[in-house]
């Protein structure tokens, strides 16, 4: 009785020391597991943080491009303007000298129907100059002729060729003065004409400064355009931006949630068998003293 007592007591001590040697490899395994899940959950976060890190590279790259783009294109609509400004001022200057031009012309025309009328004036004095010469010449053979016999004669027909020189001398003067007065009307067709010519270069160059003044306006608003489009762009960046940290650290956030609540299942488990090995030792130790108990009792 006492050896298979003994048999019965050896027995539940080396099932105990199995049981606790399972019990024992059953709570290193869930603190192994415990371990492993925890480097795969660290893990996971480390790629989240570094996927966001790169997104965030990424977004902050397509900003920076957004802004130098803004920047060229800036500095190609100020040289478009630049270009427009000095083309404008290339055009002023050309007009400026062709009216310069069309006031020398006139000046030179003027200069030119002055002299025409000068020379005219002056044909008109050399003219008189020989009618006078003419009329005095015949004074004088009148005055010789009266010496002579036929003075009565002579007479008759010096007062007819003076008469005659009277005549010439009135329908030259009226054929002089008819072409003065043409050559004064040709000066004020000239001058009608050259001021029209003046007239409309200004109002060419009135127009091309229209012209002019509506292309840069048009510029400068193609480029309040471009801006706001720019600016529209860069706004969209950073609210894309902003979007995407939001779902990153909601991720980042679920992916701490799904680490608490694992570590928390995990703990469970591990109470759980260290519960159920408390509970095996109670009963092992229950199983021993009963043993011993029923020796006694026997013995």
């Amino acid at each position: 009785m006492r050896h298979s007592e003994k048999h019965a007591i050896s027995e539940a001590h080396e099932e105990h020391a199995i049981t606790g040697e399972h019990e024992e490899h059953a709570i290193t395994e869930a603190h192994e597991e415990h371990a492993i899940t925890e480097a795969h959950e660290e893990h996971a976060i480390t790629e989240s943080h570094e996927g966001h890190a790169i997104t965030e590279a990424h977004e902050e790259h397509a900003i920076t491009e957004a802004h130098e783009e803004h920047a060229i294109t800036e500095a190609h609509e100020e040289h478009a303007i630049t270009e427009a400004q000095e083309e404008h001022a290339i055009t002023e200057a050309h007009d400026e000298h062709t009216i310069t031009e069309a006031h020398e012309e006139h000046a030179i025309t003027e200069a030119h129907e002055e002299h025409a009328i000068t020379g005219a004036h002056e044909e008109h004095a050399i003219t008189e100059a020989h009618e006078k010469h003419a009329i005095t010449e015949a004074h004088e053979e009148h005055a010789i002729t009266e010496a002579h016999e036929e003075h009565a004669i002579t007479e008759s027909h010096e007062g007819h060729a003076i008469t005659e020189a009277h005549e010439e001398h009135a329908i030259t003067g009226a054929h002089e003065e008819h072409a003065i007065t043409e050559a004064h009307e040709e000066h004020a067709i000239t001058e009608a004409h050259e001021e029209h010519a003046i007239t409309e270069a200004h109002e060419k160059h009135a127009i091309t400064e229209a012209h002019e003044k509506h292309a840069i306006t048009e510029a400068h608003e193609e480029h309040a355009i471009t801006e706001a489009h720019e600016e529209h762009a860069i706004t969209e960046a950073h609210e894309e931006h902003a979007i995407t940290e939001a779902h990153e650290k909601y991720a980042i956030t679920e992916a701490h949630e799904e680490h608490a609540f694992t570590e928390a299942h995990e703990e469970h488990a591990i109470t759980e068998a260290h519960e159920k090995h408390a509970i095996t030792e109670a009963h092992e130790e229950h199983a021993i003293t009963e043993a011993h108990e029923e020796r006694k009792r026997r013995g």
